[in-house]
């Protein structure tokens, strides 16, 4: 006892208080701890939304803009980026339309659909189509900040590719894939024939 008196003695700036001093003392301490803990709590909330928002992007595929691309002609852009990837090699095995087209759907995942990954012959490859469709403003706001360094858990899904934050770091870095080119090729061609529809 006598230790925390000694300490809160050197606490006080005096030995004697008013009433009305110590009701001003106490009544700010009050608003520094209530606004201490107003910040903690808000700093909670927007971790926890940050977390869930993260999740509910995670369970869903990528979506293509229906402000850019009009749905009815976002199958033709889909087959025509598709029908160029696996013509010039790019996957690893042999990729099923349907589960290409998917990965563009918008959709919820559903683990009862028999989600089939896509594989790539280069994994920077893929990371650096979701890059450049972002960049393009082809597919919607992905992530809770809006960028597709939040989805390793879609990378990993979608493509079986781990960490690719790493990878979209580098391409952000100038470090992309030899065949970006043709990617970028491919991106805008399949636009173009969207357009002329």
């Amino acid at each position: 006892m006598e230790k925390l008196r000694k300490d809160l003695d050197k606490f006080l700036e005096k030995k004697e208080y008013t009433k009305t001093e110590v009701i001003k003392y106490i009544l700010k301490f009050i608003k520094a701890e209530k606004n201490k803990f107003r910040k903690e709590v808000i700093d909670e909330i927007e971790s926890k939304f940050s977390e869930l928002r993260g999740k509910i992007d995670n369970d869903y595929y990528f979506r293509i803009s229906a402000g850019l691309i009009i749905p009815d002609h976002k199958d033709r852009f889909r087959t025509e980026l598709y029908d160029k990837l696996k013509n010039n090699g790019f996957f690893k095995d042999e990729v099923k339309i349907q589960d290409f087209k998917r990965v563009f759907s918008g959709n919820e995942v559903k683990k009862s659909n028999g989600l089939n990954q896509i594989r790539w012959k280069r994994n920077k490859d893929a990371v650096y189509l979701i890059y450049y469709l972002h960049e393009k403003e082809i597919l919607d706001q992905i992530g809770p900040r809006g960028g597709i360094e939040d989805q390793d858990v879609k990378f990993e899904n979608l493509f079986g590719i781990k960490n690719a934050r790493v990878t979209v770091s580098q391409i952000k870095d100038g470090n992309k894939p030899k065949r970006f080119r043709s990617i970028e090729n491919f991106v805008d061609n399949a636009m173009d024939a969207v357009n002329a529809e």
